[in-house]
């Protein structure tokens, strides 16, 4: 249950984010990166929807908590909110790279 939940919170965003852009006429999302040949890409939208959030969970929560705790070392008490902080600074800066260019980056879309 709480994953529909989820899911749809995650789908409603994404239609608020791209009527107001429709609203403000500054596109960052575009429609037209999901059309090809005239035909909707609906593997994309599922893609961005769905798998994008996973891959983002896995890289951040995953793979560098482990690696920055790791590093630190686990003995330490406040080891684990150090590695949030690191987690949460690597995570706004790999986003910060399309702030104002309106495109995917090789990076981001490399994670």
């Amino acid at each position: 249950m709480t994953v529909v939940v989820l899911l749809l919170l995650h789908a409603c965003s994404f239609a608020l984010l791209c009527g107001a852009q429709h609203t403000l006429g500054r596109w960052i999302l575009s429609y037209d990166n999901y059309y090809e040949d005239g035909e909707f890409q609906w593997d994309k939208v599922l893609d961005m929807l769905l798998l994008g959030p996973i891959r983002e969970e896995v890289v951040f929560r995953g793979v560098l908590f482990c690696y920055f705790y790791k590093r630190l070392g686990s003995k330490d008490p406040t080891s684990k909110l150090y590695c949030c902080f690191g987690c949460a600074a690597v995570f706004s800066l790999v986003h910060l790279i399309n702030l104002f260019n309106h495109t995917h980056s090789n990076a981001y879309i490399a994670l």
